[in-house]
């Protein structure tokens, strides 16, 4: 009879507090753009806090994406899903920066109505969650794909 070792088996593992925290910063820049999208929509204000929030959480989310170099095709769409949502948030954070800048506030909200820069920022960062939602839905699935196919086919069997 085979004995299985506590390592045996778990090569995989050593790759997995990376996607974790992968996921964990794509869904804090998910939410907090949801979170700044409502702001605007609920109260016609932005709050620019939770903007810079949101591109910085999905910045550290692509750096670790690309850290990790998944080596498969769904690995690589979610970093480019990634990539993607940097480059909606740049612009919208760059849309809000004028509006501080005119305002001169920034931890409270910006009573801004239907201002051309607030319906720019707003729409890069609708952007942004429809790229994240995106991106969360390929790691979801390559985490089962790799987690079946590890159940399936590597795991060690007993004789």
């Amino acid at each position: 009879m085979a004995k299985i070792t506590e390592t045996e088996g778990h090569e995989h593992l050593s790759h997995v507090p990376a996607n974790v925290w992968a996921a964990f910063f794509i869904l804090m820049s998910l939410t907090t753009t949801i979170g700044f999208i409502c702001s605007w929509i609920l109260n016609d204000a932005l709050f620019p806090a939770a903007l810079f929030l949101a591109a910085l959480f999905n910045i550290v989310a692509t750096l670790i994406k690309y850290r990790i170099k998944e080596k498969n095709v769904l690995g690589e769409i979610s970093l480019g899903a990634s990539l993607v949502a940097d480059l909606h948030l740049i612009p919208a954070c760059v849309l809000v920066l004028q509006i501080v800048m005119v305002t001169g506030k920034f931890f409270v909200e910006i009573p801004v109505a239907h201002d051309f820069a607030a319906v720019g920022a707003v729409g890069f960062a609708l952007g942004a969650v429809v790229a994240n939602m995106v991106s969360v839905a390929i790691v979801v699935i390559n985490e089962s794909l790799q987690f079946e196919y590890l159940r399936k086919y590597k795991r060690v069997r007993a004789k």
